[in-house]
């Protein structure tokens, strides 16, 4: 899957990609973009990381689908313990 200019897939391993939206793109938004892939079983978890990370940007990304919204500036560690437990809810 592409969106265009600002975002793409990019295949890592047998069952494992990610995906990269913005946000605030023209035409459509990376939340458009992830309803859209929330309505297929086999697409990941998705993290949503955002520097617009307002209430209505969180609920809006968890409506659609997101398993986690993490704000910049962020830690590293920050986001390694999130993935871990976003990884660890999806395998349960």
């Amino acid at each position: 899957m592409r969106s265009g200019a600002g975002g793409g897939s990019v295949g890592l391993a047998p069952g494992i990609w990610r995906d990269t939206f913005e946000l605030r793109m023209s035409g459509w938004s990376g939340l458009t973009a992830l309803e859209k892939l929330s309505r297929d079983p086999k697409v990941p978890p998705v993290v949503v990381i955002t520097a617009f990370g307002s209430d209505e940007v969180h609920e809006r990304a968890e409506r659609a689908g997101a398993a986690a919204v993490l704000d910049k500036p962020f830690d590293l560690p920050d986001l390694t313990s999130l993935g871990r437990r976003v990884i660890a809810r999806h395998a349960a």
